[in-house]
């Protein structure tokens, strides 16, 4: 009864006129800041785009709108009752009915608040599918900035992540950017996307890493970037998510949780800071239990007032404030090599064993430093507690590799790109 109920609904709502719907959805789309730019474009994927983004609104010229999801999820209301939603699937009678209403609505968005197309962070996101189709059927342009496959080298990106683009849905959209050369010529490899239809322009957030003032922290202070057990293993992942009970990495994020506690219960003076990019779920439960063994808390026992765990605070923010970066599988590595920090990656437990073939840097050419046991992963925090920490000097042609430009002009790189897109799709090229 509630299907047939929000059925007839979506069928009467689509009967008001597109010119009140895009009236109605026009009061919902704000403004990032306003500028002098003729060039405006809808953001789709804010809060996955975080601080590149961010960047994005601080160093080009574009003014932004933010396309919200739930200005999305509300237009998809409209069809998801009368016909059946498959994931993934293409041509499917609620597919046909969603683009032949996008048709209509894009356009009149469009020149309504002047805005010249979209832009996304995830070029197989199924929820863009058919805003990507309609968008190149109307002469709109609808880009994409990939967010992913950034802070891994060649050779294990392609051996890990190769095939499975192979399966993933196509980009209908008309040009993709991505961070690196290899991760360009592996969506080509694959076939994935022609050479044409792909560019490299480096990732947006290192520009604010660029920018920023490099300085010593006041007070000693160590970040910990958690990371997924499941990192680098697709099969997994589609499987039993990134959080597999006991699999993955799973030794490896116990015993780094578990000292990096410890070693915060031991130096009350020193901050500790665990940063995942979402504390909740399985997620949060396995850091608090890492916490409280390492900690040796029982019953109602309070944390060590110096260690915290944070998720809503930007990355570069929390590497300005520290001294040493712990991090594994991780873009964080080189945002951390660019705010001159020391850098520790774990490489024991499955790491340095069962697991190591999913490693992101096989090789990281002495560029941070590397704790092979336990140990030595107590052994190298002590040594920054203490200021004996030798600093490391990174490998430029690892950072070209693994996360392309960081000079500082990815925004203007990717502002040139956009505009000549733009230029391209209104002329009918």
């Amino acid at each position: 009864m509630k299907k047939r109920i929000f059925s007839i609904l979506g069928v009467l709502l689509r009967q008001i006129p597109i010119s009140v719907m895009s009236w109605v959805l026009c009061r919902k789309i704000q403004c990032f800041e306003k500028k002098t730019s003729s060039v405006k474009i809808f953001v789709l994927d804010r809060d996955r785009f975080r601080e590149d983004i961010v960047a994005l609104n601080q160093y080009t010229d574009i003014e932004y709108y933010d396309f919200t999801i739930g200005i999305q999820d509300n237009i998809a209301a409209l069809f998801a009752y009368q016909y059946d939603y498959v994931k993934g699937a293409e041509n499917t009678e609620y597919h046909i009915a969603h683009a032949q209403y996008l048709r209509k609505l894009i356009p009149v968005l469009c020149q309504k608040m002047s805005v010249t197309g979209f832009i996304s962070c995830g070029m197989y996101y199924s929820r863009h599918q058919d805003w990507e189709q309609s968008c190149k059927d109307t002469h709109i342009p609808f880009l994409c900035l990939h967010r992913e496959g950034v802070g891994i080298t060649g050779e294990p990106l392609d051996r890990l992540f190769g095939e499975s683009m192979e399966g993933r849905r196509r980009f209908n959209g008309q040009h993709i950017m991505v961070g690196t050369d290899a991760f360009r010529n592996m969506l080509i490899k694959r076939g994935y996307a022609k050479p044409d239809d792909v560019s490299m322009t480096g990732v947006p957030r290192f520009d604010i890493s660029a920018a920023a003032t490099k300085s010593k922290p006041e007070k000693p202070q160590v970040l910990l970037f958690s990371f997924f057990l499941a990192s680098g293993q697709v099969e997994l992942v589609s499987k039993e998510g990134v959080f597999p009970e006991k699999k993955g990495f799973y030794k490896l994020f116990l015993d780094v949780h578990e000292q990096f506690a410890r070693l915060a219960k031991e130096n009350p003076d020193v901050a500790f800071v665990i940063k995942p990019k979402w504390y909740v779920s399985q997620w949060k439960t396995l850091i608090d239990m890492s916490v409280e063994k390492g900690c040796e808390l029982t019953g109602s026992d309070a944390w060590p007032s110096n260690l915290t765990v944070v998720d809503d605070v930007p990355a570069q923010t929390l590497i300005s404030a520290s001294g040493l970066v712990i991090a594994f599988n991780s873009t964080t590595i080189f945002e951390a090599i660019q705010y001159d920090k020391h850098v520790l990656m774990p490489l024991y437990e499955e790491a340095s064993s069962t697991h190591s073939d999913y490693l992101y840097l096989p090789d990281t050419k002495d560029s941070i430093h590397l704790a092979r046991s336990s140990n030595e992963f107590i052994t190298i925090v002590e040594q920054y507690i203490s200021g004996k920490l030798d600093k490391k000097v990174a490998d430029e042609s690892l950072i070209n590799e693994a996360v392309g430009y960081i000079d500082g002009s990815v925004s203007g790189r990717i502002q040139a790109i956009i505009i000549e897109q733009i230029d391209q799709i209104t002329r009918g090229e």
